[in-house]
C-alpha cells in the first residue's frame, strides 16, 4: 500500500509536468495530493506552511538565490561580463579555449537562461562562420552547464545539500571530478569542428589580464571569502553582491533598482515549494515506510538513476528533481556509512542533471537553439553522446560505490 500511494504521487506529478504545469504549481498540488493520500489533518497542512516560511533552511537557500540573482544582474548589466569577454579574446591563443573558455565561465554566475549571456561571446569568435549554428548552440549550451556538479552557487546543489543535511563543501568535494568529465566529454566534438580561422586575431595587451581580473572579480572574492576564509556561502554572497552594486551604483554603470526587471520571482516560489513538498512527505509519513520496499537492484536503480533522470528531463529544472527525488533518497540512506550517503546523493544529482541537459523544456538550450537559429536534431547529435558518457560515470559510481 505505500509504494501505491507513493507511485500515486509521483504519477500526479509525472502528469502535470507532461502537460507543462507550471513547476511551483505541480509542487504545491503534488503536497496537497499527498497530504490527503496520507490522510494528513487539514490543519497540520496549514501548519505546514508555517513551518515552512520559518525554517532557517528555507529561509537560508531563499536568500542564497535571491543574492545570486542580483549579482548575476548587476554583472551583466554593468557591462562587467562584457570587459571580461574583451579580455579573454585578447589573452587566449588557443581556438579551443578561445570557444570553452568563455561560456565557461559565465557559467560560474548561475542565473536564469545564462546560456544567452554566453551566445553572443561565442558568436563573435567565429568571425568566419566556420561552425554550423548547431555547433555553436552545443559548445555553448554544453560547457555553460559544466560547474553543475559542484559549484556551490547553484541551486540545484544547494537544495540538495539542505534536504539530505550535508554541507555543501562536503557535497561538493565528492562530485568536483564530474566537472573534469564533462569537460572532456566534449573535447572530441570540438576536435571535429573547423575551429581554424584564417583571419586576422586580436592582439595580445596586457591589459587583457587586468580586463579578465575585473571581470571575475567578484566570482574570485567569493571563492576567497567562501572557499578560503571559510565565510558562509550566504553571507559570502551577500558581501560581495552589496560591493558588486554599490560599485556600480556609484561608478553610474547601472540605476539603483535595474537589478529588479531580471529577479525570476517565480523560481523562488519554486524553492518554497521544493521545501513545503519535503515536509508534507516527512511530517505526513508518507516517506517513513518506503525503505523496506524498494530495496534491491532494481529498487535502487528506480530511484537513485530512472527516477531523477525522468524528472530531470520532464522539466529542465535542477531544482525539480531534487524535490522530488531527494527526499525518497534521504529515507533509503538512512543508517548507511557515510561515503555510500554521499555517493548515493551524488549518483541521484548526476542522473538528474543528465536528464536536464537534454531535455527540450530546459531555459538555456531553448534560449541558445534559438539565438544561433539551430535545428535540435543536430544539436543533440552531439549533445546526447556527450550526456550519456556523464551518466555512465554515474552508473559507474552507483555499482561501485552504492550498491557494494
Amino acid at each position: 500500500m505505500p509504494l501505491i500511494k507513493l507511485g500515486a504521487v509521483i504519477f500526479i506529478i509525472i502528469l502535470l509536468l507532461w502537460k507543462k504545469v507550471e513547476l511551483w504549481v505541480v509542487l504545491l498540488i503534488g503536497s496537497l495530493f499527498a497530504a490527503l493520500l496520507y490522510l494528513m489533518p487539514p490543519l497540520d497542512i496549514v501548519k505546514t506552511v508555517l513551518i515552512t516560511a520559518k525554517s532557517r533552511t528555507t529561509l537560508r537557500v531563499l536568500g542564497i538565490i535571491i543574492m545570486v540573482m542580483i549579482l548575476g544582474s548587476v554583472m551583466k548589466s554593468g557591462a562587467i561580463l562584457k570587459v571580461l569577454n574583451k579580455g579573454l579574446l585578447s589573452l587566449l591563443r588557443s581556438r579551443l579555449l578561445q570557444y570553452i573558455v568563455p561560456p565557461a565561465l559565465i557559467g560560474l554566475l548561475p542565473m536564469p537562461g545564462g546560456a544567452l549571456v554566453s551566445a553572443p561571446m561565442v558568436d563573435e569568435i567565429d568571425t568566419e562562420n566556420n561552425l554550423s549554428p548547431e555547433q555553436k548552440t552545443y559548445i555553448n549550451f554544453w560547457y555553460r552547464h559544466i560547474w553543475e556538479y559542484f559549484w556551490p552557487l547553484y541551486p540545484g546543489l544547494v537544495v540538495a545539500a539542505s534536504i539530505m543535511n550535508v554541507e555543501i563543501r562536503e557535497l561538493s568535494l565528492n562530485q568536483w571530478i564530474f566537472t573534469p568529465l564533462a569537460i572532456f566529454a566534449g573535447i572530441p566534438f570540438m576536435l571535429r569542428f573547423n575551429l581554424k580561422a584564417k583571419g586576422r586575431t586580436i592582439p595580445f595587451k596586457p591589459m587583457s589580464i587586468v580586463y579578465i581580473l575585473y571581470g571575475l572579480s567578484p566570482i574570485l572574492l567569493i571563492i576567497i571569502l567562501y572557499l578560503i576564509l571559510n565565510i558562509p556561502i550566504l553571507i559570502s554572497l551577500l558581501i560581495v553582491t552589496a560591493g558588486t552594486y554599490g560599485y556600480l551604483v556609484i561608478r553610474k554603470k547601472i540605476t539603483p533598482f535595474s537589478f529588479w526587471k531580471d529577479m525570476k520571482w517565480k523560481t523562488l516560489l519554486v524553492i518554497f515549494f521544493v521545501f513545503y513538498f519535503k515536509n508534507i512527505m516527512e511530517l505526513s509519513g508518507g516517506l517513513s515506510t518506503i525503505s523496506q520496499y524498494t530495496g534491491g537492484i532494481t529498487g535502487k536503480i528506480i530511484v537513485f538513476i530512472l527516477f531523477p533522470f525522468m524528472v530531470g528531463f520532464l522539466t529542465g529544472v535542477n531544482q525539480a528533481y531534487v524535490a522530488i527525488s531527494f527526499p525518497l533518497l534521504q529515507t533509503l540512506l538512512l543508517n548507511t556509512p557515510h561515503w555510500i550517503y554521499l555517493n548515493g546523493i551524488l549518483v541521484a544529482y548526476v542522473s538528474g542533471f543528465a536528464g536536464v541537459l537534454i531535455s527540450p523544456a530546459h531555459l538555456c538550450l531553448v534560449l541558445s537553439r534559438e539565438y544561433f537559429g539551430a535545428n535540435m536534431n543536430g544539436v543533440y547529435k552531439y549533445l546526447i553522446p556527450s550526456t550519456m558518457i556523464i551518466l555512465l560515470g554515474a552508473i559507474i559510481v552507483f555499482l561501485v560505490g552504492v550498491v557494494s
